[in-house]
C-alpha cells in the first residue's frame, strides 16, 4: 500500500472540510447539545441509583467518550461506493493508480479527523472543567484503548465495505444501511450501553462484531476492564477482521468477474 498516497487524501479530506467554516461552529454546538441532552435524561434516570453497579459518574465518562469515538468510527465509505457503482465511475477507479478501497477509508477518516478537532475538543475541554470528565486509567490502559479503537475503525470501514460491494447485484442497498444502523445500535451499546442489557441480549452482543467497534473499547478507556480482559477483547476483534477479510475477498472477486462480464 502507498501510505504516503493515501494520508495525501486524508489530508485533502481533512483541508476541504475546513473550508466549511459556518458547519463547523454548528457541528460544536450540535454535538455540545446533544452531550447535555444525553447526560440530563440518564440524570433522570439514574440519579444516584447504582443498581446496575454504574453511577451517574460512570455515565457521564461514557458519554463523553462515546461522542468522540462515534465521531472518529462514523463511516459512509459503503454508500460512496454505492453510488460509484450507480453512477458508473468507479470504472474510472479501476484503472487509476491507487487502490478504491484504500482511498474512501483514508477520505472518510480525514473528514472525521477534522470533526473530532473543531467538533469534539472543545467539548472535551468543557467536559474536563465544567462536568469533571475522567481522564484515562493508566498508560497500559490507554495503549490498549487506542489499538482497540484502531481496530474498532478497521471493523466498520470492512463492514460499510462489503455492503457496498452488494451494489453489484442489488439495485438498492439503502435499507440494508438501515439495518446496520439498527444492528449497530441494539447490539453495539452505543445508545444505551450494553451494562444495562438483560443477560439473554447481552450474550448474543457476543456473538456478532458490533460490540467490539466502540463499545468494548470504551470499557478499555474507562478502566473497565482489566488487562487481560482487554487483551481478550483485541484478540476477539482481530478474529473479526480475519472473517470480514476472508468475506470480503469472496464478495470482491465475484463483483470484479461481474464488472468484467459487463464491461467486456
Amino acid at each position: 500500500m502507498r501510505t504516503g498516497l493515501y494520508f495525501e487524501f486524508l489530508k485533502k479530506a481533512f483541508q476541504q472540510k475546513a473550508t466549511y467554516k459556518v458547519n463547523t461552529y454548528l457541528n460544536m454546538f450540535g454535538t455540545l447539545i446533544q452531550l447535555l441532552i444525553q447526560l440530563s435524561l440518564w440524570y433522570a434516570l439514574i440519579g444516584s441509583n447504582s443498581d446496575y453497579g454504574v453511577s451517574f459518574r460512570d455515565m457521564i465518562n461514557f458519554v463523553i467518550i462515546n461522542t468522540i469515538v462515534s465521531t472518529i468510527i462514523y463511516c459512509n465509505i459503503g454508500r460512496v461506493l454505492l453510488g460509484k457503482i450507480s453512477d458508473g465511475s468507479i470504472a474510472n477507479d479501476f484503472i487509476k493508480p491507487m487502490n478504491l478501497k484504500y482511498y474512501l477509508i483514508f477520505d472518510n477518516l480525514g473528514e472525521n479527523l477534522y470533526d473530532v478537532i473543531f467538533g469534539c475538543l472543545p467539548v472535551i475541554i468543557f467536559s474536563l472543567f465544567i462536568l469533571d470528565f475522567k481522564p484515562p486509567v493508566n498508560f497500559t490502559g490507554f495503549i490498549l484503548f487506542l489499538i482497540s479503537i484502531t481496530n474498532g475503525i478497521i471493523l466498520i470501514n470492512m463492514i460499510n465495505y462489503i455492503l457496498g460491494l452488494l451494489g453489484f447485484w442489488l439495485h438498492a442497498t439503502w435499507y440494508l444501511y438501515w439495518y446496520l444502523s439498527a444492528l449497530s445500535r441494539l447490539f453495539g451499546g452505543t445508545v444505551v450501553p450494553i451494562w444495562f442489557y438483560p443477560k439473554i441480549l447481552a450474550d448474543i452482543t457476543k456473538f456478532l462484531p458490533f460490540r467490539f467497534i466502540s463499545f468494548e473499547p470504551i470499557q478499555i478507556y474507562l478502566g473497565k476492564l482489566s488487562i487481560s480482559s482487554s487483551l481478550k477483547v483485541i484478540i476477539m476483534q482481530l478474529l473479526w477482521i480475519l472473517i470480514l477479510k476472508v468475506l470480503e475477498n469472496f464478495v470482491w472477486n465475484r463483483a470484479e468477474r461481474k464488472v468484467i462480464v459487463f464491461g467486456g
